[in-house]
């Protein structure tokens, strides 16, 4: 689901869709990233940023995000400039919500063009959700060369919309070239995850964060914007983890909206100390991840590559709530080829979260056979393809 053939000659999409740049002069290799929401949709532009600020002295990296989002700051916290624009998701049927929205996208649009007037960017690559449509929107009827990257095999609304003006849909999924029309150019580059993911050895990252080599570590968590049910269950059965003493350490994070109103009882969870920890986020996903024996999670496209790179055992628990149901149909492809557990929403309990986790706790051989097989999905290099294919339409750009 996440491997495929690459070619061996470096091929880059054939760009030139739009011949008649916006910006003829003063051309910087500046590079801007659009997109978020949730942290699917902001993690694979970091990861390509990460590449482009490490291997071109001369880059300029601007970051267009959701005015207000709380993504925003955890960028800016990485060093990254962020300016921000108003968007609002639209829902699938009529409400007076798509009304707003509406309008609210209107003033989006008027604040992507004064951005890339002021901004002027050689190159500009959206990373999905509705953040991303109003940049990429104006960006392509201005000539400037855009790229979109789509992480799911079922793309959203705004990457139908948009595919037909981009230069290249660049997908993380094999397979999923048909989701676009034929006029459409498409490239299987994978989902670029972070490098902290696959640095070191699950030994080695254990050792740096301070936790003993024999201590069991279980990571997880219900996407970056947290999950209600998931966090019942959750603190519950971390709650019995704490009393039993045992030697595992167990980070849970909630997601902010949920954290805040964290019952009375599992707040001394939140202070550290003992062998259980509640947060409200994870900022520091790439080592927490790669140090884990055990991941409980949602199964969004970036979560899978991610856990695919940092060869974790994973149980997945796929959202009901996305376009076409492709968690489940992610988690179910891993599922059957032995490199998950899966649990779907309608048969999740406390029993049967309990048993998957009391599983892999008690059986090492299953946890290893089950990182062997998702590292077998794992599609390494796709950052540094992307990085490559964005600088060669920014210097495209500026020798023009």
């Amino acid at each position: 689901m996440f491997r495929t053939d690459f070619p061996q000659n470096g091929s880059l999409p054939v760009l030139g869709k739009f011949q008649t740049p916006y910006y003829r002069t003063e051309i910087s290799m500046k590079y801007l990233f659009t997109g978020g929401g949730t942290a699917g949709h902001i993690t694979p532009a970091l990861a390509v940023a990460e590449v482009l600020r490490e291997t071109e002295d001369d880059a300029e990296i601007l970051f267009v995000g959701r005015e207000g989002g709380a993504e925003n700051e955890r960028v800016r916290a990485l060093g990254y400039k962020v300016r921000e624009l108003p968007v609002a998701g639209f829902e699938r049927r009529f409400t007076m919500k798509n009304v707003k929205a509406i309008l609210t996208l209107c003033r989006g649009l008027g604040t992507a063009g004064r951005i890339l007037d002021e901004e002027r960017p050689a190159v500009i690559l959206g990373t999905g959700g509705y953040v991303s449509y109003p940049i990429l929107h104006v960006g392509a009827r201005r000539g400037i060369s855009v790229f979109l990257h789509e992480s799911n095999a079922a793309p959203g609304l705004a990457a139908r919309r948009l595919a037909a003006r981009c230069e290249a849909v660049l997908l993380g999924v094999p397979g999923s070239e048909g989701a676009f029309p034929a006029s459409v150019h498409t490239e299987v580059v994978g989902n670029p995850v972070r490098r902290g993911f696959c640095e070191r050895s699950k030994k080695e990252e254990k050792r740096r964060l301070g936790i003993p080599p024999d201590r069991l570590m279980i990571l997880s968590f219900g996407g970056s914007l947290g999950s209600e049910r998931m966090n019942e269950l959750l603190l519950s059965f971390l709650a019995e983890d704490s009393s039993e003493q045992k030697k595992i350490l167990h980070i849970h994070a909630t997601g902010e909206r949920y954290f805040s109103s964290l019952p009375e009882k599992y707040k001394r969870f939140t202070k550290g100390g003992g062998n259980c920890r509640i947060l409200p986020y994870i900022d520091d996903m790439p080592r927490l991840m790669r140090a884990a024996d055990i991941v409980i999670s949602r199964a969004g496209a970036m979560t899978l590559s991610e856990l695919a790179v940092a060869e974790c055992a994973a149980i997945l628990i796929p959202s009901p709530n996305v376009t076409e149901n492709h968690q489940y149909k992610n988690a179910k492809h891993l599922s059957d080829a032995g490199a998950a557990i899966l649990i779907e929403e309608t048969e999740l309990s406390e029993k049967s979260l309990t048993d998957a986790v009391r599983l892999l706790e008690t059986d090492a051989a299953r946890r290893l056979s089950m990182s062997r097989a998702i590292a077998r999905f794992a599609m390494p290099g796709a950052a540094e393809k992307i990085a490559k294919i964005l600088k060669s339409a920014a210097a495209g750009e500026k020798s023009r």
